[in-house]
């Protein structure tokens, strides 16, 4: 005889439940993983794929690699993770982010690290980007600075074909025509111009707490998008060896999106990001021209450009970052309206260009506001000027400029922008620019100096300005005879906290700080560290064998529960396994780190079933019953017998029916349990039966 095992909706029909939290681990499998934390998947794109709106995809810790690393060709290397056509919804974005603080490494010496493609809301949070440009040598990139693929796949090298040596200094400064493929569409070889995180046509897109590094091109760019956030990402040794010009952080072509949008204001958004010591080491060339100018111009840190044309509405900012040490500019807003730049600390950029920007810079744009920053260039180098005409509608107010006195002026000026008034120039007294601290000294000029026109109430570290606030990212909040008040606040929460400062933590965070301007007794500022510990029940998952369910979880307390009736505790019923009597819908409450969570409710259709060789074409219905049920054969069959016994065995009907599928019965003793024999041909079926 065939054994009937249950058969949930978790197998025939497939549980109808919303998952809130998805894991990745190293350790994963996208085939028989479910994506709880004891059975993750193993790839984010893949994890990405499941998610629905509101989602959290949880990654574990581990080093992710595009799955043809290291395999030695540079023409050719896939994503870590390609993002495509995956949406949240307005206030239910789906988020990336490392599970608890561990260390997530997205290791890639392909195209992307993360490409995110016709996507929306969505956050990637807490990763570290990590190319391979530091296991790029300078001859290297030099002997492949003019490599390309025609259409045919053909393989040129344009330094040969113009009959120059890329290493020979007397061709700086100079431009040299260039031969042209046939439909100026080219393949540049991946290795040296892979990127970092990059959204192409998405919108709602929030890049937040990232650490990128190594990356041979951009660390992060977001192209024909909108609605985009950059904040409070480590951006440094990247863009090395990219013969493309670009920026560390780099919005280009931005695109109004979604379709039919009309809201006019900040819609792209560049703040509190430390970025520093990116570099453009190759001169650019760009196979569209004609000609190629053989100057490094290009590797600033962060590069609005060509969005004039394109971003029909919609303004965007760059406030509160710390730009140093970088190629060229610190910021540069080119062919790009509607910007706000304002409380930046721009420090000693121009590393490696062949030209004098080396701070602050617009370039053919209408409509930019540059207010509230300092920006110290090196000493042949401008500190803020127009790069190109026409720049319309400028406004200056309130900047720090310096270059110690240099070679060249630190304002550069047009006849069509004089640029005489908006800045000072004087040394901003920096605490340790040595070192890298741009805090202010106390006896900065910058201090209670910003222009009335800058928006922001926060400074780089997220701390509050004061009422007067200061010139540059870092805001100084000594008060005279005040010394700041340390403290931390302690929580201990479940799945999620949303702390003083706004944001919501679902990992813990011992990181954190806010300071409350004068939340001191005495009125000093005082400085809060936040000690969160956030718990959750581990492993809310059940697994099922004949008639009992039972929790995955081995850590937790129990309380079985009646999904059919609205969740109802089934009395007595606390072990981790429950022997369901009665078809219906079951779940377990489990209680654990003082948090509680329920799982999914499991349907059972089969109790009863003792046993049968019908195979699931056998009904019995309905079960439990008041008297008159129903047998389904799945047949005809030439003759059925049917016997009907009590739980002690005593025989309380006997039928024998002819050529029927469906057989009417009806019990007519008392409430009880009751078994159902059934025979038709060679088959037979034993089913326990419930009378209510």
């Amino acid at each position: 005889m065939k054994k009937i095992i249950l058969l949930t909706t978790l197998l025939i029909n497939g549980i109808c439940y919303s998952q809130n939290q998805i894991f990745v681990s190293t350790t994963g499998n996208n085939s028989i993983g479910d994506g709880s934390i004891s059975n993750p998947y193993s790839t984010i794109k893949y994890a990405g794929d499941q998610a629905m709106p509101g989602d959290t995809v949880f990654v574990r810790a581990g080093t992710y690699q595009n799955s043809d690393f290291g395999d030695n060709d540079i023409w050719t290397g896939e994503p870590v993770a390609r993002l495509s056509n995956i949406n949240g919804t307005a206030g239910n974005y789906i988020t990336f982010i490392a599970y608890q603080n561990e260390q997530i490494v997205i290791e890639f010496d392909g195209i992307y690290g993360f490409l995110i493609q016709n996507s929306s809301y969505i956050k990637i949070q807490g990763f570290i980007f990590d190319g391979i440009a530091d296991s790029i040598t300078q001859q290297q990139a030099e002997d492949a600075w003019g490599l390309y693929k025609d259409t045919n796949g053909v393989i040129h090298d344009l330094e040969a074909e113009m009959g120059i040596d890329i290493t020979d200094t007397s061709i700086i400064g100079t431009s040299i025509n260039q031969p042209l493929s046939s439909d100026n569409t080219i393949e540049k070889p991946i290795e040296y111009n892979g990127r970092a995180l990059v959204s192409n046509k998405s919108h709602h897109i929030e890049f937040i707490g990232n650490t990128i590094r190594n990356v041979p091109s951009a660390a992060i760019r977001a192209q024909q998008s909108d609605y985009i956030t950059i904040t409070k990402n480590k951006v440094y040794d990247n863009t090395f060896w990219t013969t493309q010009g670009v920026g560390a952080i780099t919005i280009s072509e931005a695109t109004v999106r979604p379709s039919g949008d009309t809201y006019s204001g900040t819609k792209i958004i560049i703040t509190e990001n430390e970025v520093y010591q990116n570099e453009n080491r190759l001169i650019s060339w760009n196979p569209t021209k004609t000609f190629v100018h053989f100057e490094i111009d290009e590797g600033t840190g962060l590069f609005l450009t060509r969005n004039k044309d394109t971003y029909s509405h919609g303004e965007m900012l760059i406030a509160n970052n710390l730009s140093y040490k970088n190629g060229a500019s610190g910021i540069v807003c080119h062919h790009t309206n509607d910007v706000t730049i304002e409380h930046n600390t721009v420090f000693d950029n121009a590393t490696t260009n062949h030209g004098n920007p080396g701070g602050i810079g617009v370039n053919v744009s209408d409509n930019v506001k540059i207010l509230s920053n300092i920006s110290y260039s090196k000493s042949n180098k401008w500190a803020l000027g127009i790069l190109a005409e026409p720049v319309t509608n400028l406004i200056l107010d309130s900047n720090i400029v310096f270059n110690n006195s240099g070679s060249i002026n630190v304002i550069r000026s047009t006849s069509s922008n004089p640029l005489t008034n908006g800045w000072r120039e004087m040394n901003p007294l920096f605490t340790d620019e040595n070192n890298y601290d741009f805090s202010l000294s106390n006896s900065s000029t910058a201090i209670d100096n910003a222009s009335i026109q800058s928006g922001q109430t926060t400074d780089f570290f997220g701390n509050n300005r004061d009422t007067t606030p200061d010139i540059g990212a870092i805001e100084y909040n000594l008060i005279v005879g005040c010394s700041t008040s340390n403290g931390t606040d302690t929580k201990t929460e479940c799945n999620s906290y949303t702390w003083i400062d706004g944001n919501t933590y679902t990992a813990s965070n011992n990181t954190a700080t806010f300071n409350i301007v004068g939340g001191a007794a005495n009125s000093c500022d005082s400085l809060v560290t936040l000690d969160l510990t956030i718990n959750s029940v581990s492993d809310i998952t059940t697994t099922t064998s004949g008639v009992t369910i039972s929790a995955t979880n081995t850590g937790a307390t129990y309380q079985w529960l009646d999904c059919d009736n609205n969740n109802a505790i089934i009395t007595g019923e606390t072990g981790q396994s429950y022997t369901v009597t009665i078809n219906g819908n079951y779940a377990v409450e489990l209680t654990e780190n003082g948090c509680l969570d329920t799982s999914a409710c499991v349907a059972f259709i089969t109790v009863g079933v003792v046993e049968n060789s019908f195979d699931d074409i056998l009904k019995v219905y309905p079960n439990p019953t008041y008297g008159d049920f129903s047998i389904d054969l799945g047949a005809i069959y030439e003759s059925s017998v049917v016997s009907i016994t009590d739980i002690s065995g005593k025989l309380i009907d006997s039928k024998t029916i002819s050529l029927s599928q469906v057989l009417n019965l009806s019990i007519k003793g008392p409430v009880g349990i009751y078994i159902v024999s059934i025979q038709a041909g060679n088959k037979k079926a034993v089913i326990k039966l419930v009378k209510e």
